[in-house]
């Protein structure tokens, strides 16, 4: 008869800022009140890195998030920015 073996995958340490973590923890909030579900640092992670990569692209969700200002010049600053990451990465990966 032949067990079933497990595999566990390697567990590593990740250096955020207080405020990234804090941040962090309240996606993992959302996450158990929406799921009812207890939820880990690592699923949250995990969830948010699936909703990048499904193209579920609101840079304003993320803004609201981790607290950017509205109305400031940094959260223009930082949405300038990142439409001219977009066009950068539509013109080197044609996507």
């Amino acid at each position: 008869m032949v067990e079933k073996v497990e595999v566990v995958e390697k567990e590593e340490s990740v250096k955020i800022k207080t405020s990234t973590k804090k941040s962090l923890m309240r996606v993992v909030g959302l996450l158990q009140e929406k799921t009812g579900k207890r939820v880990t640092v690592d699923d949250a992670v995990a969830y948010l890195i699936r909703r990048f990569e499904a193209g579920e692209k609101k840079p304003e969700l993320l803004f609201e998030l981790f607290g950017v200002l509205k109305g400031s010049k940094l959260s223009q600053k930082l949405m300038a920015e990142r439409t001219l990451d977009e066009e950068r990465a539509k013109r080197k990966y044609g996507a």
